[in-house]
């Protein structure tokens, strides 16, 4: 699932050159699509945000930066990090592939768990695949 994430993070940022153009990628204005929230990634992320598991990440992050335990890049609830669990997950789930489901459910377990149950997963990869429905991905 390690690289199934990464490769998130790659569709994630070849999601913001089709959607804005090559030309307008630039490293000041981030690599990710979800970074800019562009309107196209909306319903993905409210999904998200409505998710036990991303308000735990969120809620970790805040307490974090209160103690002055400030995180360099990209944090467990930014955008970026969700997208590229949403693909793993979505990947996952949807090819069904018996090693990437086995360590899914352990990640699914994790004491700080990334990772979303079934059930709460079922809105987000729906956001999801409506994305790249969209897009003719």
């Amino acid at each position: 699932m390690t690289a199934t994430h990464e490769l998130g993070h790659v569709m994630d940022h070849l999601l913001k050159v089709h959607l804005i153009g090559p030309a307008h990628v630039t490293t000041e204005q981030g690599l990710y699509a979800s970074e800019a929230l562009h309107s196209a990634l909306h319903p993905w992320w409210t999904a998200v945000q409505s998710t036990a598991v991303y308000q735990i990440l969120h809620a970790t992050q805040r307490n974090r930066v209160r103690f002055g335990e400030v995180s360099r890049g990209l944090t467990l609830d930014s955008p970026a990090e969700c997208f590229a669990c949403s693909f793993a997950q979505l990947v996952a789930t949807d090819t069904q592939n018996p090693t990437f489901l086995a360590e899914l459910q352990i990640l699914q377990k994790a004491r700080s768990p990334r990772y979303w149950s079934d059930a709460e997963f079922v809105p987000v990869g729906d956001a999801m695949r409506a994305l790249f429905t969209r897009l003719g991905w």
